[in-house]
């Protein structure tokens, strides 16, 4: 890539198809049952699950304990 003098900029052009890659949630795995027992846990993504085969089976690959604020 050519320099650009000082206080200049280049315009780079991103093709519209650019997916940004989200290392904190997966493929969902929805085949996988799950108990109701309620005890929240935040997913990486910031949204509260049920509990953590709920996070889990929606893809979230880390969560903490308790509701998401």
């Amino acid at each position: 890539m050519d320099d650009c003098p000082e206080n200049r900029y280049k315009l780079i052009r991103i093709s519209s198809k650019t997916e940004v890659q989200n290392p904190c949630v997966t493929e969902a795995s929805p085949e996988q049952a799950c108990t109701l027992e309620y005890a929240p846990v935040c997913g990486c993504n910031k949204r509260t699950y049920g509990n953590s085969c709920a996070a889990a089976v929606s893809g979230v690959t880390t969560w903490t304990l308790g509701e998401c604020d």
